[in-house]
């Protein structure tokens, strides 16, 4: 008799089928661990991206590229975040950066004012990118965005200005990739487990995709039988999921404590960088160095994983 596996599951068979096909024959049911790391395992390749969502993406950003050049003529759009690092969810907005060509070649930025917010917002309405009620101008936040929905894909797009930090961390998270194998299947689950909870924007106090990655990846780089190779991120991840919950959710003192991705290490908080003094108790920090005279100081809201009161 087959035992119930989730609904996403179901859709394509039963549990035990899948996982005996999967073990050539082997049943692998009989351990909990093993059955989370199967489900793990079948969840990810069930949801990871597809190479038609990568040529649609791709073409999107072909698009919003020809639009900047046409528009504005001395700017263009670059990708970053999940897509370009390949960890993204299907319904995963399109992260991108609109830059000047001074600025990227190191001058001064031009469009960072509100009023370059809103001629870009009237440049997506004019070259038909999107409508006008599906625009919205997030003017003060850390980080002002445009945000939209483009209307050939329907994908939200979030649109940054004279940023280059995210570009920065696109090869930090392709070596982050290949140094810990396992990583891309724990961020993917992890982030849908917020997306479920509408736990996933910064802006509406949820966490963002560079957290999780960077809270995935610190919690790799602290375990000592996965620093000296004696476990395979592939290979366990069931219990790797377990740890990052137990972690996050039970241990981890967010009052006290911040985290250091480069060099890999907890900081105490009343040793945090000078330039940042007010360090709150209850929020999440992670210091990331994405290279040597650049670096990322995040401040989100105590994770949704975290149990306590």
């Amino acid at each position: 008799m087959d035992v119930p596996g989730p609904l996403w599951l179901r859709q394509r068979g039963s549990l035990v089928s899948f996982a005996r096909c999967f073990c050539r024959g082997q049943d692998v049911l009989t351990h909990p661990l093993a059955r989370l790391h199967k489900e793990v395992v079948d969840f990810y390749d069930y949801i990871k991206p597809r190479d038609f969502e990568e040529r649609l993406r791709g073409e999107l950003v072909q698009e919003l590229k020809n639009f900047c050049r046409n528009a504005f003529s001395d700017a263009e759009v670059y990708p970053f975040g999940s897509f370009p690092s390949g960890l993204y969810l299907p319904t995963a907005d399109m992260d991108m950066v609109f830059m000047s060509d001074g600025y990227a070649s190191g001058r001064p930025p031009k469009y960072y004012t509100k009023t370059a917010l809103h001629r870009f917002k009237t440049q997506l309405v004019a070259n038909k990118i999107a409508w006008e009620d599906e625009i919205e101008l997030i003017l003060h936040a850390k980080v002002p965005l445009v945000k939209f929905i483009e209307h050939k894909t329907g994908l939200k797009v979030d649109v940054s200005f004279e940023n280059s930090t995210g570009l920065t961390a696109i090869d930090t998270f392709k070596t982050w990739r290949a140094q810990y194998p396992g990583m891309p299947a724990l961020v993917t689950l992890v982030k849908h487990f917020l997306l479920m909870r509408g736990l996933n924007e910064p802006v509406n106090g949820g966490i963002g995709g560079f957290s999780v990655i960077c809270l995935v990846v610190s919690m790799l780089q602290m375990m000592p039988e996965v620093q000296s190779g004696n476990l395979d991120t592939r290979h366990h991840l069931g219990q790797l999921l377990l740890h990052f919950f137990d972690l996050y959710g039970n241990k981890f003192s967010y009052q006290t404590v911040a985290i250091s991705m480069n060099p890999a290490c907890y900081i105490p908080k009343v040793r945090g960088p000078s330039r940042q003094p007010m360090w709150h108790m209850r929020m999440l920090i992670v210091i990331v160095a994405l290279a040597p005279s650049k670096g990322v100081f995040l401040q989100e809201p105590q994770p949704a994983f975290d149990h306590r009161p």
